[in-house]
Parts: C-alpha cells; sequence; structure tokens
C-alpha cells in the first residue's frame, strides 16, 4: 500500500511540473509575441499635414527603417546620380520639399547607410530659410560632377605587365628600394644637365633623382648597348617589341612609342631610347593624414610644409605663401597639387593613385579633383618627350 501511494505521489509531482513548465513556456511566447508587436508597432513621427514620416517616405518612392530623434534612416530606390552621372536632383529634392510641407520649420536629417548618403535639412529660425547640404555639402549638384561622382568607384591603375630584368642597373634598382646608391659605384663620374638630371657613360645612361635620392627616371640613349629585359634590348624597333610583350598599357605602334607597368617598373620604349620610373602603388597614409587635416582646417602653411617635409618623393614644389598658392607634383603616387586661393579643389589624384575610401568620398563631395582617365607617370614622359624634341 506504501509503494502504490508513493507511485501515485510521483505521479501527481511528474505532471505539476510538466503544467509548471508549459505555463512558463506560454507566458515567455505571449511575452515575446507581445515584444514583437510593439517592436513593428508604426512610431514614426505625426507630422502637422496629419500624415506620418513613414507614410511621406514611402509614398516618395523610398523604404522607412526607422527614427531617432530628427534623424530619419530610409533607403532611397536611387543614387545621389544614376550609373551615367546623371543627377537624380529631382528625386531627392520631392522628398524633402514634402518633409518641409508637412512639418514647416521643422530640422531634420535623412540618411540612407547603405549608399553612404547624408541629407541635412536645417531651418533657421532667424533668416526663416532651410539650409541644404548633402553628404555635408551645401549646393551639392552645383558642386559635384556626375560623372566624377560615379566614375571614382570604377578608377583603377593600368593592368600589369611581367617583366624579368637582366639588366644590372634595374635588377639592383629593383631589389633596393630604387636607392641611386646601389648603381652609383658601377655608373662612375656623372655630368649634371641643365634639366635636372645626370649624364653617365658618355651620355649613354641619364638619371633624375628624387630628393629622397631614389631613382626617379632612369634613359637609356639608343648608344647603350645591353640587355633592358630578358627578351627586349636597345637594339630591337618597335615592332620587335611589342612581339616579345603585347600588353603595352600605352602608346602603339602608330603613337611611336610602347609603355608599360611591370611590378616595380613604368618603361616606354621608343625608337631613339627607354625611359624607365621607378614607382610606388600603395596606402599613401602620410599624404591622407595630413589631407584629412588641411580639409578641416584650410590651413595651407601646414599641409604644404608637413608634406614636403615627411613626404620627399616629389617631382616639383613651389609655395607661395601670401597668395595662398601652392604646386607640388608626385608623379609616380598619381598626386597633383595645383592649389590657387586656398582652394583645395586645386588637388587632383591620378589613375595610378592608390583610391581609399576616404580619398573616394572627398571626390564624390567635391572638395578634390580627379582625372579618370590618365596616368600621370604617363602624362609626365609624353611631357617630357615632348620638351626634349
Amino acid at each position: 500500500m506504501k509503494k502504490v501511494i508513493i507511485a501515485i505521489f510521483t505521479i501527481l509531482l511528474v505532471l505539476l511540473l510538466i503544467i509548471s513548465f508549459t505555463l512558463i513556456n506560454l507566458k515567455k511566447q505571449e511575452a515575446e509575441e507581445l515584444e514583437a508587436d510593439i517592436e513593428v508597432a508604426d512610431v514614426s513621427t505625426v507630422t502637422e499635414e496629419g500624415k506620418t514620416v513613414k507614410q511621406i517616405i514611402e509614398e516618395s518612392d523610398a523604404k522607412y527603417l526607422e527614427e531617432n530623434g530628427d534623424t530619419i534612416y530610409v533607403e532611397f530606390s536611387k543614387d545621389l546620380f544614376d550609373e551615367k552621372g546623371e543627377s537624380n536632383e529631382d528625386y531627392f529634392n520631392n522628398i524633402i520639399k514634402k518633409l518641409q510641407k508637412a512639418s514647416p520649420t521643422k530640422t531634420f536629417v535623412l540618411i540612407d547607410e547603405s549608399k553612404n548618403i547624408d541629407i541635412k535639412v536645417n531651418y533657421s529660425i532667424a533668416d526663416k530659410e532651410y539650409k541644404i547640404k548633402i553628404k555635408d555639402v551645401e549646393n551639392f549638384y552645383d558642386v559635384v560632377d556626375g560623372k566624377k561622382y560615379v566614375g571614382v568607384d570604377k578608377i583603377s591603375i593600368v593592368p600589369l605587365s611581367k617583366f624579368i630584368f637582366n639588366n644590372s642597373y634595374l635588377f639592383k634598382l629593383s631589389i633596393n628600394s630604387s636607392y641611386f646608391k646601389n648603381i652609383k659605384d658601377d655608373l662612375g663620374e656623372g655630368v649634371p644637365l641643365e634639366n635636372n638630371y645626370t649624364s653617365y657613360l658618355d651620355g649613354k645612361i641619364k638619371i633624375r633623382l628624387a630628393p629622397t635620392k631614389t631613382v626617379r627616371n632612369l634613359i637609356f640613349s639608343e648608344e647603350y648597348e645591353g640587355d633592358i629585359t630578358e627578351k627586349i634590348n636597345t637594339k630591337m624597333s618597335l615592332r620587335e617589341i611589342q612581339a616579345a610583350n603585347n600588353t603595352n598599357a600605352f602608346g602603339s605602334l602608330e603613337e611611336n612609342y610602347l609603355g608599360y607597368r611591370d611590378e616595380d617598373f613604368y618603361l616606354f620604349f621608343y625608337n631613339d631610347e627607354t625611359s624607365i620610373y621607378s614607382y610606388s602603388y600603395q596606402y599613401n597614409e602620410d599624404f591622407e593624414d595630413l589631407l584629412d587635416e588641411y580639409l578641416a582646417s584650410k590651413n595651407l602653411d601646414n599641409f604644404i610644409n608637413s608634406l614636403v617635409q615627411s613626404w620627399k618623393a616629389y617631382d616639383y614644389y613651389e609655395y607661395d605663401a601670401e597668395t595662398q598658392s601652392a604646386y607640388v607634383l608626385y608623379s609616380t603616387r598619381g598626386i597633383e597639387i595645383d592649389i590657387k586661393n586656398n582652394d583645395s579643389k586645386g588637388i587632383k589624384l591620378y589613375t595610378n593613385y592608390y583610391f581609399t575610401n576616404k580619398t573616394k568620398d572627398y571626390v564624390k563631395r567635391g572638395l578634390i579633383d580627379v582625372d579618370l582617365n590618365t596616368d600621370l607617370v604617363n602624362k609626365v614622359e609624353q611631357e617630357r618627350r615632348t620638351k626634349s624634341k
């Protein structure tokens, strides 16, 4: 009898535990459902017209996400420019005007994080008017070039060509970061020329150095006898050179020159000479840090002086503090600084610049300029050839 009572008690206890767990789970499920209902509830601000911000956004061909104070998070159906660089100004103006009309005198911010768009609409009580900034730029569509806004995301340096160098000068430079001291003894005494070059081996080789004492440009004349690469020497015609390597990035047989980009050098072949530039294609940390500071402070003195002191690999450098004008050229880094009246738009980046999201954004905001189609090394080299004729 005692065993029966114990068994019944055990069964009742198990049932009680099962019922308790069931009730707890039901309560938990109800709480989760209630919380979910609260999360999906429309808490969008009601405007003075009686419509919610959410309604206005979604009626304007955009997706409403949430609000946080005066900030409205959305997903626009369009970017600031279309794929061809044509303006979508009317689309954004339509949304802004609807929100302004619905709540006159209200300040608000529209943010699309997926497209990296922020639009600040500030109402001035004193002036009784709105000031609109897109990507923190007033009169955005008057300042920014749509073709450049779209094109900077697609910009890239020209493709690589692979060469094997059996020329002793080029080989030593390639494994020693292009420092001149590694070939100086092999060249003997040099003769300075008027154009910042020095002539060696009776004019068979001309060299121009950067302020860092690296070889910026090395030119082999047609009198130089020897190989340039494993398959190319100075006695070959352009047609023979192209047959040996047809991956030229610049020039053509019709243009009477062939240009290539190797991992360590740019190489330009002509009928009467071979011109070679050492270069670097990597993150330009020093430059971008100083650029950040300059765009924020507009202190041109500090920008230029700090730049040429900390980053000496420039081709040319001129600065006039009185007129707030500067010219600094870093051809092998793809940077040309031609600032007049302290206008940052005088900073232009070329296709051989190592772009980051930061510098792309500066272009998109119209703070600096870009040349979408020109490699600065090739540009400088063709200018050199023109002047030397």
